[in-house]
């Protein structure tokens, strides 16, 4: 099974058509069977879109046209590609979007949930409020959760948000799972080398890291350069991850499309691992 997570930084990034384009080619060329995206925008004056059937609503907020994760899918179903998929908003992004993450999934979905993982005292302008998406996937080993989430910074004015998100987003996901696996895919906006923050966190809650697993990795940092949130940041970072809820095998870890070189679509690069699991 191959997984691809990339925080996709829609809309603000130039010639954004031809990026969704050089997006899905890859996805078909690699024949990624779930895809898990954050930044996932549309804006938010932009005409309303049918929805196609493909699309699996899970939350209130309309389709508009503009919606990065309906174009990528209507160009992998002009190619000949049936992939699920669902977007779900998160918060007003830039003053001008709607804010959300997707996950496509070209297995049989059998059902898809919308998890709120930040305090409830954020409003929808606020862009500390926070959701994961999840889907159950049919796999000939059976079921299994697949999940996308973008998550809050460790410390954002004098508030924890990390630690409390993570930990409601892991009770809630492995209390829908029961004791069936869960890949946990995004960008966790914390950085796997700062000590005694939300990777540490993570791994104290029984993940298991790509990363770490793999039998063969190519590239670690996900992040190379000063982006929005990450002003101070002084060398390149790892923020992208692909977690397991079991210890399940993993035969290999790429970082792709990487942001610092001329592959780049996003000012994250994305993150594509391959596990012993059908």
């Amino acid at each position: 099974m191959k997984l691809l997570t990339l925080n996709t930084h829609s809309w603000l990034e130039i010639h954004q058509l031809h990026k969704i384009k050089r997006l899905a080619d890859f996805i078909l060329a690699e024949e990624i069977d779930v895809v898990a995206l954050q930044e996932v925008n549309q804006n938010v004056v932009s005409d309303e879109a049918d929805a196609p059937s493909s699309f699996l609503p899970v939350r209130s907020q309309p389709l508009k046209k503009s919606n990065f994760a309906l174009l990528l899918s209507a160009m992998l179903e002009k190619a000949g590609a049936a992939y699920q998929w669902s977007w779900a908003d998160s918060h007003v992004g830039w003053g001008i979007y709607d804010e959300g993450i997707s996950l496509l999934s070209r297995l049989p979905v059998q059902q898809v949930q919308c998890i709120e993982t930040s305090k409830n005292i954020y409003t929808y302008d606020d862009v500390f409020r926070r959701c994961a998406l999840a889907f159950e996937v049919e796999t000939a080993s059976g079921s299994a959760w697949f999940a996308s989430a973008h998550m809050n910074w460790w410390l954002m004015e004098g508030e924890y948000l990390f630690e409390h998100d993570f930990a409601s987003l892991n009770q809630q996901l492995r209390s829908l799972a029961g004791e069936k696996p869960v890949f946990l895919m995004g960008d966790f906006n914390n950085c796997a080398s700062i000590p005694d923050e939300g990777y540490a966190q993570m791994m104290r809650l029984n993940w298991h890291d790509s990363f770490a697993q793999a039998q063969q990795r190519q590239g670690e940092f996900t992040v190379h350069k000063n982006i929005a949130g990450w002003e101070g940041a002084t060398k390149a970072m790892r923020l992208d991850y692909i977690l397991t809820s079991q210890p399940i095998p993993c035969l290999s870890h790429r970082v792709v499309f990487d942001d610092s070189t001329e592959d780049a679509i996003s000012d994250h690069s994305g993150v594509v691992a391959e596990y012993d699991f059908e």
